[in-house]
């Protein structure tokens, strides 16, 4: 459980300090796993993680880029945290293992000029697809499921996923903070959350 990875943060901070190529395997990574209630929802683990230097935080949307999760953590230098769902989710079209090893890229386009970009982790990314068909506007979608990855790109390719201009909105299901460095606006948790029906 994403949530009580504070049972292994000497462990962690320490092979961040030191880099060595450590492989965390977390799961029920978001608030979506209802009947287990709040004191197993992670709502600010992934601020926890991102902000850890030397530390790489990946949060996959699918299957394809489970596998892209692997490729970009056997070639970083330290270690891993992987925040995996507890359910299944569907692989979506446009996901892609090198799409992933790039941090962020465009998983749906639409046609004419743009009017937004959606951006998502994890089995969010399924909501930000479906939203993007269902909008009366043209909409981008963005998978991001690592932020460390996207920041080694260079800039005419960041450019190309989010231009200059397009409004972006950020959907993750844990705390909002980070997010207003690449989105005008972030849907996330502000406050811990509730019991309830698994999704």
């Amino acid at each position: 459980f994403l949530k009580f990875i504070e049972y292994a943060l000497g462990a962690v901070n320490l092979s961040a300090l030191s880099e060595v190529k450590v492989l965390y395997v977390f799961t029920h990574d978001s608030i979506g796993l209802g009947e287990d209630g709040p004191t197993h929802q992670p709502i600010e683990k992934n601020i926890l993680c991102r902000a850890t230097p030397n530390l790489q935080y990946i949060r996959p949307g699918d299957c394809n880029e489970v596998s892209g999760a692997w490729a970009l953590a056997l070639n970083f230098h330290g270690p891993t945290v992987f925040a995996l769902s507890r359910g299944g989710v569907p692989n979506l079209p446009g996901t892609s293992i090198e799409g992933t090893r790039r941090g962020a890229y465009t998983i749906y386009e639409p046609e004419g000029d743009l009017d937004v970009i959606i951006t998502g982790t994890g089995t969010e990314l399924q909501l930000c697809y479906e939203a993007a068909k269902d909008l009366d506007l043209n909409a981008r979608v963005v998978s991001f499921p690592c932020w460390e990855a996207f920041e080694a790109q260079d800039m005419d390719y960041k450019q190309t996923v989010f231009p200059n201009g397009v409004p972006v909105l950020s959907v993750e299901a844990q705390a909002l903070s980070g997010w207003e460095k690449y989105a005008h606006g972030s849907i996330g948790m502000t406050t811990m959350g509730h019991s309830g029906k698994a999704v």
